[in-house]
């Protein structure tokens, strides 16, 4: 009953987005006291109904400022702000930037955005044992070695070369951003109808790559980022429980959820001593 509560409520916020709504309007939608469908609501995101309305707007208002060229006070007016000032002081206590200094910015900014499934919130989960964001990245760029591949399916021949690179090739590359911390991409080439492995660390823009290297510049757009500790049992490889923990991402919110997501998608382990932590970043297929 409270997730469809829920999810009943979230509906209404996209539909009302642009209109002056306040919290006894959601709580008349789905039949509930203001008062328990606020305790439900925060309950299952966190937030009160007013942040998460709030969050969402400047979401959606960050997105429409990477989509387009648009004026500050037409943003503001569109998305329930009555004056300039308000909107630019609310969007840099969110993102920590003003709107004109997005096309500067080099950081990734979390976002709450309009995907609603079983698991998602606006763009991000507080289930247990893992954390998922929906996130803008900047554009990135990586050196390291590519392979090629003909299908995900022969990832586990490849991931070994993780540590051959982290052990001989690494120590090769300057200029790197965040120390020997390997990242690994995965990606479709279209015109190739094929996939591409690549293991690298992240660099500079202006670094240039020595023989036996390539750059690889990932775009910048909309991601999911997952993240979950994990510990290894008996007899499963690290290999094993990093394409396991991919397969369960994949099944249980992609695929449950109905998320379109887009070409690439980067991740990084970290282990020691049999546990670690697992980020996976998928690109999402649009804006929105």
């Amino acid at each position: 009953m409270s997730s469809l509560v829920i999810h009943r409520s979230l509906s209404f916020i996209e539909d009302n987005l642009r209109n002056d709504i306040r919290v006894d309007d959601m709580a008349n939608e789905v039949c509930c006291s203001q008062s328990h469908f606020s305790r439900l609501f925060r309950s299952a995101t966190g937030f009160s109904a007013m942040d998460f309305l709030r969050k969402r707007r400047l979401s959606l208002a960050f997105v429409d400022l990477l989509k387009r060229d648009r004026r500050v006070i037409d943003l503001a007016l569109d998305y329930g702000f009555s004056y300039e000032q308000s909107f630019i002081r609310a969007f840099k206590k969110e993102f920590a930037l003003t709107p004109g200094r997005l096309e500067q910015h080099d950081r990734a900014v979390p976002l709450t955005l309009d995907i609603v499934g079983p698991d998602l919130y606006g763009g991000f989960s507080r289930q247990p044992g893992f954390s998922i964001q929906a996130m803008f990245i900047p554009e990135q760029q990586f050196c390291g070695v590519n392979y090629a591949a003909q299908h995900h399916d022969n990832e586990e021949l490849l991931v070994d070369k993780v540590g051959f690179f982290l052990k001989y090739s690494s120590p090769k590359i300057p200029d790197c951003l965040e120390g020997r911390r390997v990242y690994t991409v995965d990606g479709f080439l279209p015109h190739r109808k094929n996939y591409f492995y690549f293991v690298g660390l992240r660099c500079t823009q202006r670094y240039k790559p020595g023989p036996g290297f390539a750059c690889l510049t990932l775009p910048s757009g909309i991601y999911y980022n997952y993240r979950t500790k994990f510990k290894l049992e008996d007899g499963v490889t690290i290999e094993q429980q990093k394409l396991q923990m991919m397969h369960t991402f994949y099944q249980s919110i992609i695929q449950r959820n109905k998320v379109r997501f887009g070409s690439f998608f980067f991740h990084r382990l970290e282990h020691h001593k049999g546990s670690g932590t697992f980020s996976l970043w998928y690109q999402l297929q649009d804006l929105g």
